[in-house]
């Protein structure tokens, strides 16, 4: 290890007394005796140091020790700092590429793991809660997947034919659902063999393992242009030795490695699986046939990795070629017989002869027989044959040696993978080529032609096979084995690459050949193949391998690459400094203008102009503001300028629109230069305001000042200014916060100089984060200025300053300073239901952490949740003004040593109470909706619009009255941009205030959401009809109880109990299963309360019959409540219960077609649906004639789909 440390020039920042290694103190990190030794040896507790580790075993050994523990090097100071670490998934799509987050992985704290979706849409990673507002400026979905922490003791899977896990006892593993099955955080030291189901079919289970490299671009091609495989010929000489490759030589290996046979150490193979001892004999059993081929021929070498507390190895061998660029040959080395029931993986057999002892004996084979044709005639690329391990618990082998290359920035041609070739007792000898990368249809199509190769080798070297079924995304039913082995690994870095099999899956097309899909997959009686048929396959591949290698390159000559013989070193993309950035494909410059089409901005992502696609499902508002600025040519000395679209296009509510424009010049930021197209409401535009520049033909992209340099001119500029007071905006006056910067010297953590705006991670010194800087054009009186751009934290966050500093001269300039803007915190001790559930205030932070909301964000707001308080002191905020009654009078807190507020009425029942109670329950409610979908551009409650969608200026205006008022308790609510009016006041009756409960508050502030999206923001007449009118108060007291019923752990059904002193509340009936009351009974009580109560009844049923159909009361109440919020939105005006039951059904029917949920979700969810409305008469042949309630016809029945 010190020699690669060395090799790496960073083993003088090691401490030598502090490197710790297994061969010196005997202990290996299975345990926590080697942490609880480290921090003794560091000196310090085992609390003050932090392991960072990428599997979950060895962090959970860690943190018995004490250790604070991560993750991933790039989480560290987010665990450090004390920031919530959690799984998130992103989604994207052509109108937000997740391609944006490529220049911002590095300093906000988000490590991908997975690339799904067609077109890269979606991302699974870890986060630290500091990137949610960096998240918030682009237009992406993101799905909070578990708790905050569950990173640090689990690993994350995504299983495949495992639908009911759902409801078996494993179900609270499942974190969401995905298009290809579910997303299961694994505790450490669990197996996945524990969680193996009978319907799981190849390849059902994938890790997810963190790396930035993910989201970088595909690496080019290699293959000399004009350079097609159908072009490539099979010499005579390597066809013969190639047919020399027979049956024999598969089965003498595969009896060896399926314990048939002895291996060299005289004894036989029990098991391959990666938790018996046998593994790393099958290991050693490979490395010593490989090396008998002679080191002049081949190179052996071990690749390490870790993987549920163990530490297990890839094997390799090399025949170099000419230059660096690589074909690979693998199969995997693992085993399984989890469909064998008992099974334990640590003792019990596992032979595994078709899975895939046939794939390994035939890599094997062919070493033998390609190092035979390289002695005479070295292949142009290197030809390396890799055997990966466990690959049955998810590609984790595969996937680490991808990311390694990957990192290394590799030139690899093909990946050529065998599993499963053995199996086939009946005619045709038909057989398999995958190569489906939905995700990716370039590196899909370059892996066709590989597949096309090797089905044209065939015909050469094995005339007694089929023709080739090759599968891809396009085909019928698409290829099953898209992401289910280990060439999918290499498909997520953008490697070309198949994978071949025996006949297991059914198609492609309706005319393919029956599957013979092997009866014995995953037993201990796999124990059977077709020899001959698997020497077949493997002359195969072996044949495209060889003309493949031997094709024309476009890698430089080199060496040979040489290697020891073992090397035991975790992959280097798990170093912070290890990620590259991929060159500019070849005969361009780096420097050169692109076409528009093709380039974003490397720092926001945003997509330049001609290729952006509005939100809102808008592209031609977008191209019109796009030609019309263009058209005024506000580009000057060079002609058309490059405009970005802001995502976020501004309507106002007689439909007028405006389109902001932002400028750039050769991909480089143009700063503060916007332009704002202004469209009529015919949609056609009237004018563009603001700024643009015109910039020189001649200008230069090219910095003469580094990236360090210029941060620490900043630097200097922040510590060398004299010495003065800030006066803050509650009137205070304060030193204003320094810094010493004397032994500062920035260093270049990161940079991508291939990049328009060259963005650079500088070592943070002094400061409070790691500074990331890139370039901007900077525009002056006297003309544009080339700059870097930065952001320099003071420690912690006590102050933060935008810097712009020149770097058109090698001397450099500040051109700009700019302190950000700090918003106040507080607390408040309040009545956090009522005093009926708890007798005690409790203080909670103003606002609630994210985790303390029963859902968790999909398109977080920036700086979400945002503070609760503006005004010094007091309650009043951007969504709500409490005041006592109609008065001013406001509840003022008392400023905290550490510059907080505390709010804390003396007296629990008090009128200062009564104002911050109902200040909370606002702020909570408005926070808690905001996530489902109550938001800006739907109408929400804010003073200001942060996304500049919606109208602003109406924060609801909630008045706690010191005694009765008109109704008791109400809230009205107007078209958006009028701010609501909320009363609460005292119950005569019990001399309790409604101000106290949160179940008349939440009621009443429901009444806002569903005036606001119902028949949408600005109609506020929307549920005026009968049945409509009952349903919003029906929607108010579904809300009000199921968000309680969710904190509580129990199920509320009855509302009003405490405020009225009355445990039956104020309903005629608890909302339980017993309710008796149906859509049928509606024309017996024209009262709207009375209406409302069948709708809550409806819906408190409807999620009950989720949360059991899902065994997740977790996942069932967020479903519920998101098709509840999803379905207002959807809901016409002045509805039906029907048209309401109908909006809801179809916001579910939408989450399916945009793979929200997976179908076998959908189909468990809609049936609880239905059965739900159908018990209360809302059935399949319920009708309504109006909205009024004499025109109604209840009904039973469920759908005929659904009816066994």
């Amino acid at each position: 290890m010190n020699q690669v440390l060395n090799q790496a020039g960073i083993l003088d920042h090691f401490d030598s007394a502090l490197c710790i290694y297994s061969a010196d103190v005997g202990l290996r990190k299975d345990s926590p005796e080697i942490f609880r030794q480290a921090a003794a040896g560091a000196g310090h507790a085992p609390s003050e140091c932090l392991f960072v580790g990428e599997d979950a075993a060895e962090r959970a050994h860690a943190a018995a020790a004490g250790l604070q523990i991560c993750p991933h090097p790039l989480l560290a100071q987010a665990v450090i700092d004390g920031i919530p670490l959690r799984y998130i998934r992103v989604s994207g799509g052509p109108d937000a590429p997740l391609v944006r987050l490529t220049g911002r992985i590095d300093s906000a704290g988000l490590v991908p793991l997975h690339i799904a979706g067609r077109g890269h849409s979606l991302l699974y990673a870890i986060a630290s809660d500091a990137i949610l507002p960096t998240l918030a400026k682009e237009p992406l979905r993101v799905d909070f997947l578990g708790a905050a922490g569950l990173p640090l003791l689990t690993d994350l899977f995504i299983l495949r034919d495992a639908a009911s896990l759902m409801t078996g006892e494993e179900g609270s593993l499942v974190l969401a659902t995905a298009p290809e099955g579910l997303v299961v955080a694994l505790p450490a030291h669990r197996s996945m063999a524990e969680l193996h189901l009978d319907t799981m079919r190849h390849g059902h289970t994938l890790k997810l393992m963190a790396d930035p490299d993910l989201l970088a671009p595909a690496p080019p091609s290699t293959l000399r242009p004009g350079v097609g495989f159908a072009s490539l010929a099979l010499e005579e000489k390597a066809a013969a030795v190639l047919r020399a490759l027979d049956g024999t030589a598969i089965r003498e290996r595969v009896d060896r490695f399926a314990g048939v046979t002895d291996l060299r150490d005289g004894r036989t193979l029990v098991s391959r699986h990666l938790a018996h001892p046998d593994n790393r004999r099958a290991v050693d059993e490979a490395v010593a046939e490989l090396s008998t081929l002679g080191p002049d021929l081949i190179t052996v070498r071990l690749h390490r990795f870790s993987h549920r507390g163990r530490e297990l190895f890839n094997v390799e061998a090399e025949i170099a070629g000419r230059t660096p660029d690589m074909v690979l040959v693998t199969a995997h080395l693992d085993s399984t017989a989890a469909n064998s029931s008992p099974y334990d993986e640590t003792t019990d057999r596992a032979p595994g002869a078709d899975d895939d002892a046939s794939g390994v004996a035939a890599v094997l084979a062919l070493a033998e027989q390609l190092a035979r044709l390289a002695k005479d005639n070295p292949p142009e690329r290197s030809i390396r044959f890799v055997l990966f391990n466990a690959e049955e618990e998810g590609l984790v082998g595969s996937r680490a040696y991808a990311r390694m290359l990957r990192a290394r920035g590799a030139a690899i041609a093909g990946v050529l993978q065998m599993d499963m070739i053995g199996f086939n007792r009946a005619e045709p000898r038909s057989w398999e080529l995958h190569v489906g990368c939905a995700t990716t249809p370039d590196v899909e199509g370059l892996s066709f032609r590989l597949a096309d190769c090797v089905r044209q080798m065939a015909g050469h070297v094995a005339p007694a096979l089929e023709a080739a079924q090759i599968y891809r995304t396009g085909t019928i039913g698409g290829d099953p084995a898209d992401g289910r082995s280990d060439h999918s690994s290499f498909h997520a870095y953008g490697y070309p690459a198949l994978v071949a099999s025996e006949d297991f899956f059914v198609g492609p097309g309706d005319n393919a050949p029956e599957p013979e899909a092997n009866p014995h997959y995953h037993q201990r009686d796999d124990t059977f193949i077709d020899a001959d048929y698997a020497a077949d396959i493997a002359r195969a591949i072996g044949a495209a391998a060889w003309v493949l290698a031997s094709a024309p390159s476009t890698a430089p000559p080199s060496r040979a690459f040489h290697v020891a013989a073992r090397e035991d070193r975790m992959s280097s993309s798990r170093e912070f400094d290890s990620r590259k950035t991929a060159a500019p494909p070849a005969g361009t410059a780096a420097s050169a203008p692109q076409a528009l089409r093709a380039r974003t901005n490397p720092v926001t992502g945003t997509p330049f102009a001609a290729a952006a696609q509005p939100s809102g499902g808008e592209p031609a508002l977008v191209a019109k503001a796009l030609s019309f600025v263009q058209s005024q040519n506000f580009g000057g000395a060079t002609g058309r300028a490059e405009f970005v679209p802001d995502p976020a296009i501004q309507r106002t509510s007689s439909g007028a629109t405006a389109v902001n424009l932002h400028q750039f010049h050769r991909g480089i930021p143009i700063f503060q230069m916007t332009r704002t197209v202004r469209f009529d409401v015919q949609a056609q535009p009237v004018d563009a305001l603001g700024d643009s520049t015109a910039v020189p033909k001649d200008f230069s992209t090219v910095p003469l000042l580094a990236a360090d340099a210029a941060v620490l001119l900043a630097a200097k500029f922040l510590a060398d200014a004299p010495s003065y007071e800030i006066e803050s905006q509650y009137g205070d006056r304060h030193p204003a916060p320094t810094i010493d910067i004397s032994a500062y010297e920035p260093q270049i953590l990161t940079s991508f100089p291939l990049l328009p705006a060259a963005p650079t991670i500088i070592s943070k010194g002094p400061f409070e984060n790691d500074i990331q800087a890139f370039l901007i054009i900077f525009v002056e009186s006297g003309g544009v200025r080339l700059a870097w751009h930065a952001v320099l934290t003071f420690p912690d966050y006590t102050d933060q300053y935008v810097m712009i500093v020149a770097a058109d001269r090698p001397e450099g300039e500040v051109l700009y300073s700019h302190s950000t803007v700090h918003r106040a915190k507080a607390r408040g001790v309040v009545h956090e239901f009522s005093p009926g559930i708890s007798a005690e205030r409790k203080e909670v932070p103003f606002p609630r952490p994210l985790d303390d909301y029963p859902v968790m964000p999909t398109t977080p707001l920036a700086l979400f949740p945002a503070d609760w308080i503006d005004n010094p002191g007091e309650t009043i905020g951007n969504s709500t003004i409490a005041t006592l009654g109609s008065s001013t009078v406001t509840l003022k807190g008392t400023r905290q040593s550490d510059g907080s507020y505390l709010f804390d009425p003396a007296e629990p029942f008090g009128d200062d109470q009564k104002i911050l109670n109902i200040f909370y329950f606002c702020c909570y409610m408005h926070d808690f909706l905001y996530i489902l979908g109550f938001d800006e551009p739907s109408g929400n409650f804010q003073k200001t619009n942060f996304t500049r969608t919606g109208l602003g200026n109406d924060p609801v205006r909630a008045r706690a009255h010191s005694g009765p008022v008109f109704g008791t308790a109400n809230m009205a609510t107007g078209p958006d941009g009028q701010p609501p009016t909320m009363n609460m006041g005292l119950v005569q009756s019990s001399n309790r205030h409604t101000a106290f409960d949160f179940d008349v508050v939440a009621h009443e502030y429901t009444h806002g959401l569903t005036t606001r999206l119902v028949g949408g923001r600005l109609n506020a007449t929307a549920l005026d009809a009968l049945q409509s009118g009952g349903m919003g108060e029906g929607w108010s007291d579904y809300f009000a109880l199921t968000i309680q019923s969710y904190r509580l752990g129990r199920e509320k059904v009855v509302t009003g109990d405490w405020v009225v002193d009355n445990r039956n509340g104020i309903r005629r009936a608890p909302y339980d299963d017993d309710y008796p009351f149906g859509f049928g009974d509606l024309a017996s009580f024209p009262e709207v309360h009375d209406i409302g109560e069948v709708w809550c009844a409806a819906l408190m049923k409807m999620t009950r019959l989720i949360r059991a159909a899902l065994n997740d009361d977790q996942s069932g109440y967020r479903l519920a409540w998101q098709m509840v919020v999803d379905g207002l939105k959807l809901t016409p005006p002045n509805p039906t219960f029907l048209d309401a039951r109908d909006a809801i059904l179809r916001a579910l029917d939408d989450m399916v077609e945009v793979h929200h949920v997976t179908a076998e979700v959908h189909r468990t969810v809609r049936r609880a649906a239905w059965e739900a409305f159908a018990k209360f008469g809302m059935g399949a042949a319920a009708r309504s004639g109006n909205a009024d309630i004499d025109d109604i016809v209840a009904d039973n029945s469920l759908p005929a789909d659904l009816v066994a």
